[in-house]
């Protein structure tokens, strides 16, 4: 049984972007954004990665093509899914050590699965990170060409779960600095980006049997 949707608004429409605000039947409500296959590239900036709360993918920035998406959200695996993008949308406090003892740090970061290997700025890889206390995360990592071509080779309508951690560039010493940047902001961040034994590639066109 899924969610039960009252209302789906679209609003702050860009050329590749847009705000999504889902009223449940309960009168809780949801926001995340929006976004084209195309935006994760307008959005790298100076750091050369980009990492954030979960954003919903569509081939088509309008209403309806919004609307469908989050009605199959709301549907698959008892809104799992849109409870994740709704709950991460407020970013949360950096979390605090339990226990008094060695900062928590990043370890190492390892690059995985990299395919295709001898295009850098083209490619996609896991990212195997793990920390000072012995915790290991795999992180879904593309780079922003990679990742709008194989949405568009997928056909895609739309794609949400994993979150995905886009790099100008697919090297450890880049994805080291990502990994840093979602620590900083507390190790609830590597727990939602991490999605352990399987690759992108794999994980859109498992999306695409499942729903399209």
């Amino acid at each position: 049984m899924g969610i039960e949707l009252a209302a789906v608004e679209v609003t702050g429409v860009e050329a590749t972007r847009a705000a999504v605000e889902v009223r449940l039947a309960d009168g809780k409500v949801l926001a995340f954004q929006a976004l084209t296959p195309q935006a994760p590239g307008a959005g790298l900036g100076k750091r050369g990665f980009l990492c954030g709360p979960p954003a919903l993918y569509v081939a088509r920035l309008d209403a309806d093509a919004v609307r469908r998406a989050v009605a199959t959200m709301a549907s698959e695996l008892s809104g799992y899914w849109l409870r994740i993008y709704g709950r991460a949308s407020a970013e949360p406090a950096p979390a605090k050590p339990k226990v008094k003892g060695p900062a928590l740090a990043v370890a190492s970061v390892g690059l995985t699965d990299v395919e295709p290997k001898r295009s850098p700025a083209r490619c996609s890889a896991v990212a195997q990170v793990r920390l000072t206390d012995g915790r290991e995360f795999s992180i879904l990592t593309a780079s922003p060409a990679w990742f709008a071509e194989a949405f568009q080779e997928t056909w895609l309508a739309y794609f949400y779960g994993p979150s995905v951690l886009f790099l100008s560039s697919v090297e450890a010493k880049l994805a080291r600095q990502a990994a840093e940047d979602l620590l900083a902001r507390g190790d609830r961040w590597l727990c939602l980006y991490d999605s352990p034994r399987t690759t992108l590639a794999r994980v859109l066109v498992d999306f695409k049997a499942r729903h399209q």
